[in-house]
């Protein structure tokens, strides 16, 4: 990605080298000038802790969003990383020269970013999907894209990541599990999320195989829930578990005529 990084005016070419994730090593974003010398080098995470064990250094990229400067705030540099083989994932803001400014932890990884502002209230937000591993079930994490820090809060104590501050969230939701994503998969996946001028979308994996079944959500501004819509694939797929015997013959109706319970976690902060 070409992007002027730092608002000097001049494009630098951001690229992101993965690795093997067989290694013991993290995945490494390179910044180079428009000369093509390295700026600047950036390996995600560090080792984390829960009750339960420490989780090795190993991180991989999963994407990354420049924030132009504004208003008197610098231009940073958002990335989102999450661990292998296990579950933290890292949210971080790097400054001009690649170092961290700010960092939040999830307890789940948080595969898809978007940065606007759904709201229109002048505040640039980061709109994250992802699974939640406390909770087991996707979830949508907003942060506010220059003011965020600490670590989600988990209602499980062994999936809490220790010796961080409370988090610093506009807002986390988590998505309820559908009966065929139970008996599927556990409970729903993140799939693919897009930010529109007037909804936010997300979309839930139901079923492993690929293409998976898929169920769209679709959010109004401060996460307002208005609708939630399986795919084209969803059907077929409750029909087969049905005729295994793997879920009950009013299935696809259940889950159809069931309101979603959509749960917040962090209550919509101004």
């Amino acid at each position: 990605m070409f992007v002027d990084a730092d608002s000097d005016g001049q494009k630098e070419l951001l690229f992101p080298a993965g690795v093997d994730q067989g290694t013991s090593a993290s995945d490494t974003l390179y910044c180079f000038d428009r000369r093509g010398n390295t700026k600047w080098t950036f390996q995600p995470g560090r080792i984390v802790k829960s009750r339960k064990s420490a989780f090795r250094n190993v991180y991989v990229n999963d994407w990354f969003i420049p924030l132009p400067a504004s208003g008197g705030s610098e231009a940073v540099l958002l990335i989102g990383s999450h661990q292998t083989p296990d579950y933290p994932s890292q949210v971080a803001a790097l400054d001009r020269n690649g170092k961290v400014l700010r960092e939040y932890w999830h307890s789940g990884h948080l595969r898809s970013a978007a940065l606007g502002d759904l709201e229109k209230d002048g505040r640039t937000k980061l709109y994250l999907a992802g699974v939640g591993n406390g909770e087991l079930k996707a979830e949508v994490v907003v942060l506010d894209a220059r003011a965020f820090g600490g670590a989600s809060k988990e209602r499980d104590d062994n999936s809490q990541l220790l010796d961080f501050g409370p988090p610093q969230e506009v807002a986390r939701v988590a998505l309820p599990n559908s009966m065929l994503s139970s008996v599927a998969l556990a409970y729903r996946l993140p799939g693919t999320m897009y930010l529109f001028a007037e909804a936010l979308s997300v979309r839930t994996v139901e079923t492993p195989e690929s293409p998976g079944a898929l169920v769209e959500y679709r959010f109004g501004p401060r996460l307002t829930f208005l609708s939630a819509e399986p795919g084209d694939t969803a059907r077929p797929a409750y029909r087969r578990l049905i005729a295994e015997g793997r879920l009950p013959s009013d299935a696809w109706e259940r889950d159809r005529r069931t309101d979603p319970q959509i749960e917040f976690l962090t209550p919509w902060r101004d």
